[in-house]
């Protein structure tokens, strides 16, 4: 019998959750909460239509032997994939996350700089200064509709930890390296924890990558906490092979005069969801969250947004692009709630989607919530197909067809790539999507 997935996240919460154990206190008393508020899902009619295209393709994962790494002992996970994941002209802080294991490489699981800046495993942290990890953990997550999310702070041993003590600037970003390279199905959980305190600044980069064709269901839950005028660049790049289920689920609280500004590349994945959530609660505060996802061949590619503005004078800006070919699917489910007293919000939020051919298929659902009465809001939705007119345009002067189209494609994305705060990163992702839509598969 094929399982469902609320009934495959039960079957392994029942089987993963008595192998739990040697966590710290704080991942503890976290999961205690979780335990108790779990299987709402199936009654929360609003969160379930936000997955309502989103269900069928996972479904297809949902009958495997998922194995995972749960009750495993810690271990270093300094580990190179063959692609290297090297930024030309860029330094990073590399942190390593190798099937569910962190560390930052050389058998250290964290790395304790004398500004106060920690960076490294979530799990060691939280042994090691519980007093930073309990004042932030699952703060925003703790009353969750999503049992996805309920799940994950049940079931999640490791992730990555960044902590920006007050007034410290990290000038090279922060490289998180995701490799999976197991033999068998395998399911896993991690949490990531992000602080930016009062006048710091930092850039992080996921790279999800599969080294195996073994099957995959990676579901991720970052929160991020930006204190007074902090700025946090928040960068996926997503790259795994078709037998791979994603999500990742971003959480970010932004206090007076901060900047959060998320930028997620999907270039690949049998099935992604990403939910990206965010509180503007202080004036003055910015908010940025821009997408592009490349689906073909069966794929589903899901992007959910949800910025509320709880307080007056902040402003957020949303772009996200799809570019759909053969019986590829997308869903954009985007909200912009500006909640009573919140005046003066500026609030605006595009989605553009390009179908490459009579298969494709997208559904897009823009919305505005707006309880207050000054406000500049604005949203829009396009679905379309090439210009037929640029098409002969370029024809006419000796391209043939299918570069013709790589040129529009490639058109179409420049502006969500070139958003990018790092110039390095910029060429690197222009790279790998370009390869992408050429039809070829590329390293991140």
């Amino acid at each position: 019998m094929k399982l469902s997935s609320e009934t495959l996240l039960h079957s392994l919460t029942r089987r993963d959750v008595p192998l739990l154990g040697g966590e710290s206190a704080v991942f503890s008393n976290a999961r205690s909460v979780a335990r108790d508020s779990l299987g709402r899902f199936a009654k929360e009619t609003n969160l379930r239509e936000s997955y309502r295209y989103f269900s069928p393709y996972a479904n297809r994962w949902m009958d495997m032997d998922w194995h995972s790494p749960i009750g495993r002992e810690l271990r270093d996970a300094d580990y190179r994939c063959g692609c290297g994941h090297d930024f030309p002209d860029l330094e990073v802080h590399k942190i390593y996350v190798h099937n569910g294991c962190c560390s930052v490489g050389e058998g250290n699981f964290l790395s304790v700089h004398p500004s106060g800046l920690i960076y490294g495993s979530f799990a060691e942290a939280s042994k090691r200064y519980p007093r930073i990890v309990e004042q932030w953990y699952s703060r925003q997550t703790i009353g969750a509709e999503d049992d996805f999310v309920r799940r994950n702070t049940l079931l999640a041993e490791d992730g990555v930890f960044v902590y920006i003590p007050r007034g410290v600037r990290v000038e090279h970003p922060f490289q998180i390296i995701l490799t999976l390279d197991a033999c068998e199905a395998q399911y896993l959980e991690l949490r990531n924890l992000f602080v930016v305190e009062e006048q710091g600044e930092a850039s992080v980069v996921f790279c999800d990558r599969t080294q195996s064709q073994a099957p995959y269901f990676t579901q991720q839950v970052s929160e991020c906490f930006l204190g007074a005028e902090a700025n946090l660049n928040f960068v996926l790049l997503q790259n795994q092979h078709d037998e791979a289920l994603q999500m990742h689920h971003v959480y970010a609280e932004q206090r007076e005069s901060s900047r959060f500004v998320s930028n997620a590349f999907t270039v690949r994945g049998g099935a992604v969801r990403n939910n990206i959530y965010v509180t503007l609660q202080g004036h003055n505060a910015r908010a940025i969250c821009n997408g592009l996802a490349l689906v073909d061949a069966g794929q589903y590619v899901d992007m959910h947004t949800n910025v509320r503005h709880a307080v007056e004078r902040c402003e957020s800006n949303q772009l996200y692009k799809t570019v759909v070919d053969e019986e590829g699917e997308s869903n954009f489910y985007g909200v912009i709630d500006v909640q009573r007293g919140a005046q003066k919000t500026e609030a605006y939020q595009r989605n553009a989607n390009l179908l490459v051919s009579s298969g494709a298929k997208v559904h897009t659902k823009p919305q505005l919530i707006i309880h207050a009465d000054d406000v500049k809001c604005s949203h829009g939705a396009t679905v379309g197909q090439f210009d037929e007119e640029s098409r002969f345009y370029m024809m006419q002067r000796g391209l043939d067809p299918e570069a013709v189209n790589h040129l529009l494609m490639q058109g179409f994305v420049e502006d969500v790539i070139g958003m990018l705060p790092v110039v390095p990163l910029q060429t690197l992702v222009r790279e790998v999507v370009g390869e992408r839509l050429r039809g070829k598969v590329s390293s991140c």
